[in-house]
């Protein structure tokens, strides 16, 4: 069987730890997996292929997606999704702070909700 590499370049504001998992898009089979911390940019070797590649920057993630060519090097970028900050405080029609629980869902697919 004939294979070819893939570069990965990893964009991080944290740089603290990741985990890639690439998968075939037709068989949906792992055929790499890893956890890095302090990411640097990786080549690998993978049979020719479709593949998907996903990057869990924790808590955002990242995918993309490769072709595998015979004897040829591929790229793929995985960057880490920006963060945010929400305050929230539930309030009664006087304006008093009351107890509750305040629950955000992403509209998916999404990397973060």
């Amino acid at each position: 069987m004939s294979s070819g590499r893939v570069s990965f370049d990893f964009a991080s504001d944290s740089k603290d730890y990741l985990e890639l998992v690439v998968r075939n898009r037709d068989s949906n089979a792992a055929f790499f997996r890893t956890f890095m911390d302090r990411p640097e940019n990786l080549t690998i070797e993978l049979p020719e292929g479709s593949y998907e590649a996903r990057a869990h920057f924790f808590p955002g993630t990242s995918e993309c997606s490769f072709t595998v060519a015979r004897q040829e090097t591929s790229g793929c970028r995985l960057e880490d999704p920006p963060s945010g900050a929400v305050k929230v405080s539930i309030v009664d029609p006087s304006g008093a702070t009351v107890p509750g629980k305040v629950t955000f869902h992403g509209i998916g697919p999404t990397s973060r909700p």
